[in-house]
């Protein structure tokens, strides 16, 4: 298929009925394997932070030749707020049939935008230390690489009670997931306090929180 431009989207908060369409390119990111399935729920009920989806602004055809409609959700982000001043991001995913076209970019801006309407002075994720596309998209929004880390703990079955195996995630931890994680990776951090201006998005205008 021939190289294709940026891709309009629209950002807004997820929808419980969104869970369909984000499983559909965010369960098997890793190997066949990805914990959002499992966090879905937890993420969407939560008053820490916001779930974010992208969704198509046009109909467009994606990197098979296939018909993307109107309003299909094809990205994922939360992000959370850990401190008054202090926001995490995490659990980005873009489509795979559609990535390049710079969703996670926008994404991202919605996710800084949001976090600093929130008063957010400092924004920090980790991701796995091979995800150079992840690296790529920090450090567009001026995100500093801070340190590698690892995570030790004690030996956990590779098979859970059913005896179907148990998969964990390199490097993209969440906080509350950290512990569970077998290795990591870098850890990022910007200081920026609204998004970048030149970045173009169609992302709401998020209110602060009273």
């Amino acid at each position: 298929m021939q190289a294709q431009g940026p891709l309009r989207v629209g950002v807004r908060r997820a929808r419980a009925d969104d869970k369909d369409a984000v499983l559909a390119f965010a369960s098997t990111t890793w190997d066949g394997w990805d914990y959002i399935p499992e966090a879905w729920d937890e993420w969407l009920a939560a008053t820490d932070g916001t779930l974010l989806v992208a969704e198509t602004m046009t109909p467009d055809r994606d990197a098979e030749g296939g018909v993307v409609e109107r309003g299909r959700v094809v990205a994922l982000a939360r992000v959370t707020m850990l401190a008054p001043a202090e926001a995490w991001l995490e659990g980005i995913r873009v489509d795979a049939a559609l990535r390049g076209r710079d969703i996670g970019t926008n994404l991202q801006v919605a996710e800084l935008a949001w976090a600093a309407a929130q008063g957010a002075t400092v924004v920090r994720y980790t991701t796995g230390r091979d995800n150079e596309g992840s690296h790529r998209l920090g450090a567009r929004h001026d995100f500093v690489r801070l340190a590698d880390r690892r995570a030790y703990g004690p030996n956990q079955p590779s098979e859970s009670p059913s005896g179907r195996p148990i998969r964990r995630p390199f490097g993209c931890s969440s906080p509350t997931r950290q512990r569970r994680s077998a290795t990591g990776g870098p850890d990022w951090r910007t200081t920026r306090s609204s998004a970048p201006a030149t970045a173009s998005t169609n992302a709401a205008a998020w209110p602060s929180r009273s």
